[in-house]
């Protein structure tokens, strides 16, 4: 497992791979970096295309540990989501958006 080396662990990858464990999301993509495969590339093969769309600018500016990006991401989708409550994926990019936000944050 040398796509693992300098990451995480060989157990720790294994258990995740097994769904036994959780590896942070910075971790994952780098894993995925590691072994030349794009993160909307992983996304789109476990998710629908919309989904994986979704997520894919929190999931840029979270990789770049870009916090004001994640903050103007979260507040606007927040603000869709208050102007068309009907509008669930509003609240679906805002929790998105925030989570990733609190975890380089906190």
């Amino acid at each position: 497992m040398t796509a693992a080396k300098g990451i995480t662990s060989k157990s720790s990858l294994d258990r995740w791979e097994k769904g036994n464990d959780n590896l942070s999301f910075s971790k994952v993509i780098d894993l995925l970096y590691r072994i030349h495969i794009q993160p909307d590339e992983f996304l789109g093969s476990n998710t629908p295309s919309q989904l994986a769309n979704l997520y894919k600018q929190s999931m840029i500016a979270y990789y770049y540990s870009d916090i004001s990006a994640l903050k103007k991401l979260a507040q606007r989708y927040l603000e869709l989501y208050k102007d068309s409550p009907e509008e669930k994926v509003y609240i679906l990019q805002a929790s998105v958006a925030s989570n990733f936000y609190e975890d380089l944050t906190t």
